[in-house]
């Protein structure tokens, strides 16, 4: 059924419309009384007219009586009879006229009740339709409304049912769980136990066998007990050993690449002595007189590259502890500043036939003049000048302002004690040698780079600036005043890696790591082909196998105890 405000809208509606039809009646009936009213102001019009003409006429016949015999006034007799019919028939088609008005305002009348009628019958049958319809819909609502309620039901059993299987599936799972933790953690128990005793075998003291003959090996042959990998520490061995069993056992063979490459007749070639032995060569010369260190075919020769070039998997640096410590000077101990120092270039060198070119760079700056270069080398020294006894090459150059460093070969990171020297010193270097120097710098303006100048008359000019600013030249030893963290990140680097540990322990350190994943490979083979498992037998020595022997003994009666209690 409608609501109430529904029918209320709807009765206001007929309302207006029958408000609408009166007002149209009304207008009508306005209408009408204006016509009847123009109506009789004519026919008052007429009816004066009329008396006027038949006053006229009476004038003209009582003139014609004068004039005329009596034949003339029966013709005006005739004439107003005449009139008389005219003028009755005008005023019977005026009561035809008015009559017929009458007659459309009845019909006017009864056309709006019936109207009216119509308009109260559909109203009636809308209303019917209406409430049938909204009976209808309530009907259909209550039967959705009861069709939903049952399907929600259904799904409420159903998801019921569902949430019954999965808890008891997860009830399942976690008995299955608890029980495969269990498992696991014996099992992880069991191979922890494993894994610890693999990393005792594994820091086994660690032998490299050094295959390179004469000078080499006296400053090479040593013996490191404050090795460190992951924390625990072990000895790493460097052996001239000509013990053919000692060099099989050996973890690594090293091979000096000057030695390999230049052929030397009692070197021998790189070769293992069993299998997974680990090759290294190793070289602190560069690629410009040793260019095989670039052939791929020489280099694919070795596991392990062990060479200045910083992309070794060891890098090695000329710079030293002792330099990196002279770098950060304690406050009043920085030495002479601009002007106490001489307004020279400090050139100490004893090789002059070079492949860089060095001595002729030197003698063509001394030719300049401008500024002086004082060498205490056998190069280029014509004032006999010469180092003091007692005195080392850095004492000479804290005296000066500039520092010649310039390499014997121009190699990428083949950076010599040359540099590290004259930063050391607080001087300004005069640099000439590898290409990415800047990449490893403290800061970007330590140095004068004479490759960045890019000729001699440019260095000259160079050097005549900073000699002759004091604040140009101290701003180039303005980083010694900073913090090791202020400085470039190449440089910060370099000063980890000479810092931190031995390169030789940083070598045993990889083949520690070599040697477990081995132990790890071989124990992966053993249990996939249902062997024991166990350190594999051609990676350990004697004593190491025997050592993990005992603690695996050990080890498996903990696990059985463990196991026991579980």
């Amino acid at each position: 059924m409608a609501s109430n405000s529904e029918q209320l809208e709807r009765k206001a509606a007929g309302r207006v419309i029958a408000a609408a039809e009166d007002c149209r009646i009304a207008a009508w009936q306005a209408e009408r009384d204006a016509r009847d009213q123009a109506t009789a102001e004519a026919a008052a019009a007429a009816a004066a007219a009329r008396e006027l003409e038949v006053a006229a006429l009476r004038a003209q016949q009582e003139r014609a009586l004068d004039r005329r015999s009596e034949l003339d006034e029966l013709r005006a007799r005739r004439w107003q009879a005449a009139a008389d019919r005219q003028w009755r028939a005008k005023e019977r088609a005026e009561s035809e006229h008015i009559a017929g008005i009458h007659a459309d305002l009845a019909a006017a009348r009864e056309a709006q009740a019936a109207e009216k009628a119509d308009a109260a019958r559909a109203a009636a049958a809308a209303g019917a339709a209406e409430a049938a319809s909204s009976a209808a819909a309530a009907a259909s609502a209550r039967a959705e409304r009861d069709e939903q309620e049952h399907a929600a039901a259904a799904a409420q059993r159903q998801h019921a049912a569902v949430l019954r299987e999965q808890m008891a599936a997860n009830a399942e799972r976690a008995r299955a769980a608890r029980e495969a933790a269990r498992t696991e953690g014996t099992e992880a128990r069991a191979r922890q136990a494993a894994h610890q005793a693999a990393i005792e075998v594994a820091v086994e003291p660690v032998r490299v066998a050094v295959r390179s003959p004469g000078h080499f090996i006296e400053g090479f042959e040593h013996t490191f007990d404050d090795c460190l990998w992951r924390g625990k520490r072990f000895t790493c061995e460097f052996t001239n050993t000509t013990d053919p069993t000692a060099v099989e056992a050996a973890d690594a063979l090293l091979y000096h690449a000057p030695n390999v490459c230049a052929g030397v007749p009692t070197q021998e070639r790189p070769m293992r002595r069993r299998r997974g032995q680990p090759l290294v060569v190793y070289s602190m010369e560069s690629t410009g007189y040793y260019p095989c260190l670039d052939s791929p075919t020489f280099m694919n020769q070795f596991d392990l590259e062990m060479t200045y070039r910083l992309s070794s998997q060891i890098p090695l640096s000329y710079l030293r502890t002792d330099q990196l410590a002279a770098f950060f000077p304690e406050r009043g101990t920085e030495g002479l500043g601009f002007e106490g120092r001489e307004a020279a270039a400090a050139f100490v060198q004893s090789n002059c036939k070079v492949p860089s070119g060095r001595t002729e760079l030197v003698a063509n700056l001394m030719s300049f003049g401008d500024v002086a270069v004082h060498s205490y080398g056998k190069c280029l020294n014509s004032g006999n000048r010469s180092l003091a006894e007692g005195e080392s090459k850095m004492d000479v150059f804290r005296r000066y302002r500039f520092c010649i460093a310039m390499e014997n070969t121009i190699a990428h990171d083949y950076i010599t004690e040359k540099l590290w020297d004259a930063l050391a010193a607080g001087c300004v270097p005069i640099y000439y040698g590898a290409p990415n120097v800047a990449r490893y710098l403290p800061a970007a303006n330590a140095i004068v780079d004479y490759r960045a100048l890019g000729s001699p008359a440019a260095l000259r000019l160079e050097l005549q600036r900073l000699n002759s600013d004091a604040r140009a030249w101290e701003a180039k030893v303005a980083w010694h005043a900073k913090p090791l963290t202020a400085l470039a990140p190449g440089f910060r680097r370099l000063a980890r890696l000479v810092s931190t540990s031995h390169a030789q322990c940083e070598l045993c350190a990889r083949l520690v790591d070599r040697r477990l994943n081995d132990m790890r490979a071989e124990d992966a083979h053993r249990r996939a082909w249902g062997m024991p498992s166990g350190p594999p037998s051609d990676v350990l020595n004697v004593t190491a196998m025997a050592t993990a022997a005992e603690n695996l003994g050990a080890l498996m009666s903990h696990v059985q105890v463990a196991l026991a209690e579980a």
